[in-house]
């Protein structure tokens, strides 16, 4: 059997392309995952999670700062959210600081949000709990803008509210959900428990 001289050549590219690329990704996923970075876990009790998985994006300011670890129940009314957060952001977050639920992209996908606290407590420690809001879904806004007081407000936005249904209304940006939000909490509207 003949031996072509480019074969070999050809061979160790693609390996060597291969591994660059399994290294690549390695990173991707562990800078993902938090697994090269120092973190520390804070815990946060909600009665309902609204679709909330292990994986999903913390944020802080809008900015990205961990992941969530662990998803368990308490008890038949409490669910525990394990958060891994990076060491670097820890001076930020107090133990004032607030934890919701929220949504992000396209696709809804679930967050858990930390709202920086309003008082000059102290840092947050490892598993320290924060306290947490109810989350508000998306049934809630739509059902909210049905109400007349709310579209009267919407139709000065300039925003288009025919015909006065609903779904109609289909949030494409969570700027437009906290646009709605502050319109719903505006006219009186709570989100239910």
């Amino acid at each position: 059997m003949e031996k072509k001289p480019g074969l070999r050549w050809k061979l160790g590219i693609f390996i060597i392309a291969g591994l660059v690329l399994l290294v690549f990704g390695l990173y991707f996923i562990g800078k993902q995952k938090n697994l090269f970075v120092s973190v520390f876990t804070i815990r946060a009790a909600f009665k309902n999670v609204s679709g909330l998985k292990v994986g999903n994006n913390i944020r802080f300011g809008g900015i990205a700062v961990g992941t969530v670890e662990n998803i368990g129940l308490i008890n038949d009314t409490s669910v525990m959210v394990d958060m891994s957060i990076k060491s670097e952001v820890r001076k930020f977050i107090r133990r004032g600081s607030r934890a919701g639920i929220g949504t992000e992209g396209l696709m809804g996908e679930r967050v858990v949000l930390i709202s920086p606290a309003i008082d000059s407590s102290g840092p947050i420690r490892d598993n320290d709990v924060l306290a947490s809001d109810p989350p508000v879904e998306t049934d809630q806004i739509m059902a909210s803008l049905k109400k007349p007081e709310v579209v009267a407000k919407i139709d000065k936005l300039g925003f288009s509210v025919e015909p006065r249904d609903p779904a109609a209304f289909r949030p494409y940006q969570i700027q437009e959900i906290a646009t709605w939000m502050k319109i719903a909490k505006d006219a009186g509207i709570q989100p239910e428990e």
